[in-house]
């Protein structure tokens, strides 16, 4: 009788202090942790734009390194889809053929080599939240 009623109140006590536990840390994955909606991102129930997604980032280093990363892919996209953009609309307003058929291929060309840094970048960020979220929820 008395096993059993040791057993009971161990089992009590360890289900209560677990519930405590994964009570402070939903607490805590919902006050700290972001997620993306759309371009915000959403931090306590709350939208914020994604350029003040960086300041997020101080509170881990191996997130805040993958950031970095991915802002420096997205910089190499923008660069290297702009300039095809703008060849392939030079080739459409050019009326020598010669010359419209080079840029044409330089504009394909240059859309093209940005397409993997768009894709690289996007999962870079994602990686750096998931990091960051990660970081955030083991040493606070």
């Amino acid at each position: 009788m008395r096993l059993v009623l040791i057993i009971l109140i161990t089992t009590y006590t360890v289900s209560s202090s677990m519930g405590q536990i994964d009570s402070t840390m939903f607490r805590k994955y919902k006050s700290e942790t972001i997620y993306f909606k759309g371009n915000k991102f959403i931090k306590k129930d709350q939208l914020y734009p994604l350029r003040n997604l960086k300041n997020e980032f101080k509170l881990s280093n191996e997130g805040e390194q993958l950031y970095k990363d991915y802002k420096s892919d997205q910089r190499v996209f923008l660069i290297s889809y702009s300039i095809g953009v703008g060849a392939l609309l030079t080739a459409i307003a050019i009326k020598n053929p010669t010359t419209s058929s080079v840029l044409g291929g330089v504009g394909t060309t240059g859309i093209g080599v940005s397409i993997p840094f768009l894709v690289r970048g996007q999962n870079l960020l994602q990686k750096a939240i998931w990091i960051r979220n990660r970081d955030v929820l083991v040493t606070r």
